[in-house]
């Protein structure tokens, strides 16, 4: 029971009709032979009695099976043969004086309904099938479309970030000339203070040979005007050079003051550049999340589509194994129809005659 229990519906299926069609043919052969010797009432309702129990067994495993293999087709194939179904069982549960000719076309019938539904359930599944297909070629789309619109906005990001960096790097370059300029002038002041560092030198040494000529000179210090009078003129020119160096240094605050300012500048930029570049962050951790969330998604439902498109696919198996048993049930069912055509069943009162004859001849 294990064994038959493993093989296919289809398999199953022809090998309960062969059964049947077996049994109808060794009763129907068995039944002419006795009603031709003028066998005994009793022999024949016995046997009558055995074959109609072997029938309803044969056509009550016939069920089991063939509701094991409308569960495994699904509610399509349930809606596409119940008329087909009921023929047939109608036609498999009839006793062995209404089994003839007629019911076994009925049942023909029912065969060739169960294979025109298998053929729409074929086609049915092929069309499932090519759905998925289409369904998955849509989400291929979609998702690429999705991933190129985030590249989109990524791209727009960085480029505003490289356009505020590289405003932020004019700036500096700005930056860096003006101090360039600022360490030049101070490089002048610098000269200007030797100068001056100089002259005051020189002055000292002046003032130091006038303090000496005035002490020989006495009352007559002539020498001392001449003296003076080179101070006066490294006074002039320590005045002069004085006010040079405040040129220098009123000019070095200024461009000090605009350095200041491109430095504010810069520093505003900079932190422009960093709010984009925290943006741009912030902007990939969401895509990253998404991306990954989308994956997980598309992980589920590829996996979805797997199972799918193994169900169509065994789905499709099982109704090719529907078509070979329709088949093979349709041909075996010609053949009995041809093989019982050649008998032909007494009526009920020439077997109640028959019997009678034969219990007067036996007593």
């Amino acid at each position: 029971m294990h064994s038959f229990n493993r093989l296919s519906v289809g398999t199953r299926l022809s090998a309960l009709l062969t059964l049947v069609i077996a049994v109808s043919l060794g009763l129907l052969a068995l039944t002419i032979y006795r009603q031709s010797a003028g066998d005994i009432e009793s022999q024949v309702k016995a046997e009558l009695r055995s074959s109609t129990r072997l029938m309803q067994q044969s056509v009550a495993m016939y069920d089991v099976t063939l509701s094991e293999g409308t569960q495994r087709l699904g509610s399509v194939f349930d809606d596409m043969l119940p008329a087909g179904a009921r023929e047939l069982d109608s036609a498999s549960t009839v006793t062995i004086g209404e089994q003839n000719t007629p019911s076994l076309r009925a049942g023909k019938q029912a065969l060739n309904l169960n294979f025109d539904a298998v053929d729409r359930f074929a086609k049915a599944t092929g069309g499932v099938a090519t759905i998925f297909a289409r369904t998955g070629d849509d989400f291929v789309r979609i998702t690429t479309s999705l991933r190129n619109k985030q590249n989109e906005r990524v791209i727009g990001t960085l480029l505003d970030a490289a356009g505020v960096a590289a405003k932020g790097g004019d700036v500096v370059n700005r930056v860096v000339t003006t101090m360039a300029d600022i360490d030049a002038s101070s490089k002048k002041i610098a000269e200007i203070i030797s100068v001056i560092d100089g002259i005051a030198f020189q002055t000292n040494i002046l003032a130091l040979n006038a303090a000496v000529e005035a002490a020989r000179a006495g009352e007559q210090g002539r020498g001392f005007a001449v003296v003076a009078s080179e101070v006066r003129t490294l006074a002039q020119r320590s005045a002069g050079a004085a006010k040079e160096i405040k040129h220098l240094i009123e000019d070095s605050v200024t461009r000090i003051g605009n350095g200041a300012a491109l430095a504010s500048e810069a520093g505003s930029t900079m932190q422009q550049v960093v709010t984009s570049v925290q943006r741009v962050t912030d902007i990939m951790g969401e895509i990253t999340s998404a991306s990954r969330e989308q994956a997980a998604g598309i992980t589920q439902v590829n996996q979805t589509v797997t199972q799918m498109d193994e169900t169509t696919q065994q789905n499709a198996a099982l109704v090719e194994e529907a078509t070979a048993a329709a088949r093979s049930m349709e041909d075996q069912a010609a053949q009995l129809v041809d093989a019982v055509a050649v008998f032909r069943l007494e009526p009920q009162d020439r077997l109640s005659t028959l019997l009678a004859n034969a219990r007067h001849a036996y007593s």
